[in-house]
């Protein structure tokens, strides 16, 4: 049985949208482990690394908002935790906490909680915890020529499904080089040039170590890639973060190539 968990919070409701087709489902990727948020005055915030499920349909655009498909047999496999200053865990009610917005293309995913749920449920950071791969579908929007109908849930529910665990079976070293490269574009600032310090920081939190060491060896050659770039004009286009993005999205992606393959699309 499948349902759609229901709308977020109201303030980050997107408007009307044009007459266009709903965009793509997407896969969350890289799962295993947890993915931290890093805070600021007004609310936490973590990229989490997905492909696409659907290539004949169009890319989300930036902001457009995705739900999760919750299946049956995968309760709790995506939870948001909280931590309290006593070192205690809740699990906080993700569907009414956090709203899931598209960062780039089908590549990644922002999840945002406004800052007043920390108060609320009296934590003071913020945890997501994936214990295997879920799918998000897109919210649909008035106008939609196109929109995801109960045939595209059920080919979603089964051969995307299938065909998507198998792919991320089938590639280990991509998949757990994501993961790397995702956490350290999550431990460094979004709205500044980060340090070098900052650089290996983030590099070292993001425990390598875990992985095989295919998934080493190409998320390294990313970092490194990346580690003498500053910021030129928009440090969110021309920073060290912004290029461990772009690195991310070539790394999932060849994953997203080999699952289109398998379908019978085209990438």
């Amino acid at each position: 049985m499948r349902r759609l968990l229901p709308g977020l919070a109201a303030a980050f409701a997107l408007g009307a949208g044009s007459a266009a087709a709903a965009p793509q489902a997407l896969m969350v990727a890289a799962g295993g482990g947890e993915v931290h948020l890093a805070c600021s005055g007004t609310d936490c915030r973590a990229e989490i690394s997905t492909f696409c499920l659907q290539p004949d349909r169009p890319n989300p655009e930036f902001g457009h908002r995705y739900n999760i498909l919750a299946m049956a047999d995968q309760q709790g496999a995506i939870r948001l935790v909280g931590y309290r200053n006593d070192g205690s865990e809740v699990v906080l009610p993700l569907e009414s906490s956090a709203v899931l917005t598209a960062e780039r293309d089908h590549s990644a995913v922002m999840l945002t909680v406004p800052a007043p749920v920390l108060h609320e449920h009296g934590v003071r950071r913020l945890s997501v915890r994936v214990s295997e791969p879920v799918m998000l579908v897109p919210q649909a929007v008035a106008g939609d020529s196109r929109t995801q109908d109960g045939e595209d849930l059920a080919f979603l529910a089964t051969t995307a499904r299938q065909a998507a665990l198998y792919t991320i079976d089938e590639h280990p070293d991509q998949v757990g080089a994501t993961r790397i490269v995702r956490d350290v574009l999550n431990g460094v600032p979004a709205d500044r040039p980060t340090t070098p310090s900052e650089r290996q920081t983030a590099w070292s939190q993001a425990e390598p170590g875990r992985e095989t060491s295919g998934a080493r060896f190409i998320a390294r050659t990313a970092y490194n890639g990346c580690k003498h770039v500053t910021a030129v004009g928009d440090v969110r286009l021309y920073g060290f973060r912004s290029c461990m993005g772009v690195m991310h999205d070539e790394i999932i992606g060849e994953v997203n190539d080999a699952y289109a393959e398998l379908i019978g699309a085209g990438s």
